[in-house]
């Protein structure tokens, strides 16, 4: 999972800096998630413009990593909310590989 607290999009007018990402924490087994997750702070609890991430071990977080040749960015815009539950049910739907 990867906490980025400084990302804003190009509409405003700051590009996307990959070194301002930071590993918050990994996990290799759905144990390892829920002792993860059982421990971070819910999006709503979460400063505005506080982006998470997460992505398969050995990819890197940029455009330019061949893993993204095929790939893609999905992002919702809700009110905040509403972010908490939409973020537990595409992480819960990823761990079940329901995508």
């Amino acid at each position: 999972m990867i906490n980025d607290t400084n990302f804003k999009n190009k509409n405003e007018g700051k590009d996307f800096d990959s070194n301002q990402l930071q590993e918050i924490s990994s996990f290799q087994s759905v144990e390892e998630f829920f002792m993860v997750y059982q421990h971070l702070r819910r999006p709503t609890a979460m400063p505005y413009f506080t982006f998470l991430h997460i992505f398969k071990k050995g990819i890197k977080p940029v455009w330019e990593d061949p893993a993204f040749k095929e790939g893609s960015r999905f992002q919702i815009k809700t009110q905040k909310s509403h972010t908490s539950k939409y973020w537990e049910d595409l992480l819960l739907a990823m761990m079940g590989e329901q995508f």
